[in-house]
Formats: C-alpha cells, structure tokens, sequence
C-alpha cells in the first residue's frame, strides 16, 4: 500500500476519532448546561415557595387582625353620625370614641405591620430572585 494511502487512512481515522471525541464532548456539554440550567430552575421555585410559605400565613394572620378592626371602625362611625349634630354637647361620648381606638386600634394596626414585615421580606427576596434569573 502506498504512503499517500496510509496516510489518508490514517488522516481519515483521526478524523473519525476527532469527530467522535467532539461529538462527546458536545454531549457532555448539553448534558451540563442543561443540569444547570434544572439546578437554577429549582432553586428560584424553592426560593419562591419559601416566600409563598410566608406570604399565605402573613396575609391570613393580617386578614384576622383586620376584621375586628372594621367591625370597630364601623361602630364608631355610627356613634360618631349620632353624636356629631351636638358635638359640643356630646363631647364625653367623642372622647371615649377617640379613647377606644386608640387603646384597641393602634395596637392592631403595629401587629398588621409586624406581621406584614416577614411577608415584605419574602416578597422582595422573591422579586430579587425572579430579577436574578431574568
């Protein structure tokens, strides 16, 4: 067999193992690329179930807090349309009306917001995450 032979043969087989090896690597490449890509998608959906998980609580506790607080918004809107056409003379009565919200309103409304702040947490750590991945 000729040298130009063999050595085409030869280029040719290098050429086959060359593209093989490549093709492997291209394999390999697709395979990592796509394990990572499943990795980051699974950590962005716990990163946003975790906030969902504070999310849900925080916003049911809130909803709790809130009813009662209508409930005494309501009443004293209704004393306050029956006391208001003699405020002077009625003045005890918007008094006690401006007492009792304070003692019951305010300390609801500093819960609401400390029961709210966990959910803006997890709210702004999913906007960050969501931002990230973008």
């Amino acid at each position: 067999m000729p040298i130009i032979e063999k050595t085409i043969r030869i280029g040719a087989i290098v050429l086959a193992v060359l593209f093989i090896v490549l093709s492997l690597f291209g394999i390999f490449g697709a395979w990592f690329v796509d394990r990572k890509a499943t990795d980051v998608a699974l950590k962005v959906f716990g990163v946003i179930e975790t906030g969902v998980g504070v999310f849900n609580p925080g916003v049911d506790r809130v909803d709790d807090l809130i009813a009662p607080s209508r409930t005494e918004v309501r009443q004293v809107s209704e004393t306050i349309t029956a006391a208001g056409a003699q405020a002077q003379a009625n003045s005890p009565v918007l008094n006690a009306l401006n007492e009792r919200l304070e003692t019951n309103l305010a300390p609801r409304i500093a819960q609401m917001q400390e029961v709210l702040a966990p959910v803006r947490n997890a709210v702004s750590t999913v906007a960050n995450t969501v931002r990230v991945v973008n």
